[in-house]
């Protein structure tokens, strides 16, 4: 008999694909561009790439290859560039992205060349035996039990006598133990399930009275700002009728004294004016523009630490040996010795000057020299790149300034200017410091580019609350901070830059409250500002 190797693809159940996918082919490519040998639609998987990842068949296994996606190709939730599967492993599309579960399966011919079995799935032949549980159990027990395959039972039986009678009970004694040893386990399993579904539910009822109780604190800045509307409104219609009154006495008299009635008609015009913009529709469009305005200034900041030998200038990699140690080389085997991260910063003039946090670019490199011992000493490579919202290219920044003595947490990089680079006006220092309630409007890049983006496209997150109170050194703030936010702007309503944000309230054991974050003052930015005079 011969055996031809094939593979399939299982998708995940809520992909729209049918349940198996056979392919006819050595390698196929997966991404949401129509060239791809599988297409995913790209209004369902925003986080799939246009070409994701390959998957291709070698010899007796697949290989799965990672093609530059932006949120990456996993296996078993680790990143991979490239991997080799075994049957039933799967490879998962970016995180909690699209799922697929690689199957082989052999096609066994007689020689005939008539196929002894084949299984249909959504009207699509899938090569090989599909044998229950069951099946493979009682296959196993005839092969102990020393029956041959095709063998008659009934003849086996008489030939063995009382012994096969024992030997049936025994293994019918032991299949019932396996049965209630399975009950067991799968009662097990579902009080696991049931106290991870109520701790679920809890969240998320905790998740739900917070927004209830930020709709409730909104209703009442609402209300309250709806009164003071009314009563500026009912001032401004009052000076209205005034002016108006005033004027049609003057037309009837048929005075002289037109500039008097000229000024009266204008300050109509300026009242009318006034009263317009206090409408809240316009007032609340107005704000957002101004953060729409800033939104667009805003980066993300990427940072790669590597390391490399003194003497040669090779690049250092590490690997596990079979001890289950660690030991480094410089001759590119093993995994490159890194350290990456994410932040925030935002550009304030045409020139590419960007502000940030000092440790959102590594504030703790106090020592960019290590010895390894003896005379191997490693320096430490900085290269850091921003990406602006609403974009996808990657530009190289350079670090110019810092500030990390004492509470001073700033950093001023800078970056090639381009054509229609997004910036500010500049940097106001002099902005004073804003009343406890006053609104205010943290955006970033919260937790990176682990957050769902617009396919390769980045976009910045606005998260709205109110100064809550003052810690010296710091502004308090009553709004959403996140892991990867550090180092964007805090603005007011008006869209002016208030602060630096610079992290959330610790509570203990590394743990950390999100809702209350703190920010640095525009005006402690004097270290870093202004930048220095280019020679």
């Amino acid at each position: 008999m011969a055996a031809e190797t094939r593979w399939i693809l299982r998708p995940g159940a809520d992909l729209g694909l049918p349940e198996f996918v056979p392919i006819t082919v050595e390698s196929i490519t997966i991404g949401r561009k129509a060239d791809n040998t599988l297409c995913l639609p790209a209004e369902r998987f925003p986080r799939v790439s246009g070409h994701h990842a390959s998957v291709q068949l070698d010899k007796h296994d697949v290989v799965v290859r990672d093609l530059n996606s932006t949120n990456g190709t996993l296996v078993s939730g680790e990143a991979i560039t490239e991997r080799v599967l075994k049957h039933g492993e799967a490879f998962e599309l970016g995180v909690g992205g699209p799922r697929f579960v690689v199957l082989l399966s052999s096609v066994v011919e007689d020689a005939e060349g008539a196929t002894l079995h084949s299984g249909t799935v959504d009207d699509r032949t899938v090569p090989g035996p599909r044998r229950s549980i069951g099946t493979q159990t009682m296959m196993m027990l005839c092969e102990k039990l020393g029956i041959p395959d095709g063998g008659n039972v009934r003849t086996m039986l008489e030939s063995h006598g009382r012994r096969s009678k024992r030997t049936l009970i025994v293994v019918s004694i032991v299949l019932t133990l396996a049965l209630l040893a399975g009950l067991w386990w799968l009662g097990d399993l579902g009080a696991v399930a049931r106290r991870e579904l109520e701790a679920k539910l809890q969240r998320h009822e905790s998740a739900v009275q917070e927004t209830r109780a930020e709709w409730e604190r909104e209703m009442q800045e609402i209300e309250v700002a709806r009164r003071t509307f009314r009563a500026q409104r009912e001032k401004l219609e009052a000076e209205r009728e005034r002016v108006t009154k005033s004027l049609r006495e003057l037309e009837q008299v048929g005075s002289r004294e037109r500039g008097e009635f000229e000024r009266l008609r204008r300050r109509l015009v300026e009242t009318t004016r006034a009263l317009a913009s206090y409408d809240p529709v316009d007032l609340e469009k107005t704000k957002l523009e101004k953060v729409h305005r800033v939104e667009k200034c805003v980066v993300m900041i990427e940072v790669l630490v590597t390391f490399t030998e003194a003497a040669s200038g090779k690049r250092v990699y590490v690997r596990k040996d079979a001890n289950g140690g660690w030991s480094t080389s410089f001759d590119d085997s093993g995994e490159l010795l890194k350290k990456e991260s994410n932040g925030s910063g935002f550009c304030v003039t045409e020139e590419g000057w960007i502000v940030t946090n000092a440790h959102v670019v590594q504030k703790k490199r106090e020592v960019s020299r290590v010895s390894l011992g003896g005379d191997v000493e490693l320096v430490e490579d900085l290269r850091v790149h921003v990406v602006f919202s609403g974009s996808s290219k990657r530009r190289m920044a350079r670090v110019v300034r810092w500030a990390s003595v004492g509470n001073e947490d700033l950093a001023l990089l800078k970056v090639e200017p381009f054509e229609r680079m997004p910036c500010l006006a500049g940097l106001d220092l002099g902005i004073g410091r804003p009343e406890r309630g006053a609104d205010v409007y943290l955006i970033g890049f919260p937790l990176g580019t682990n957050a769902l983006q617009q396919g390769d496209t980045v976009i910045a997150s606005t998260f709205r609350g109110i100064v809550s109170r003052f810690v010296s050194p710091y502004l308090q703030v009553d709004a959403a901070v996140h892991p990867g936010q550090s180092g964007g702007p805090a603005i007011d309503a008006r869209g002016n830059v208030i602060g630096i944000v610079v992290g959330m309230q610790n509570v203990h054991e590394g743990q950390g409250s999100s809702a209350i974050g703190y920010i640095i003052p525009v005006a402690d930015a004097r270290s870093i500002w202004p930048p220095p005079v280019s020679k």
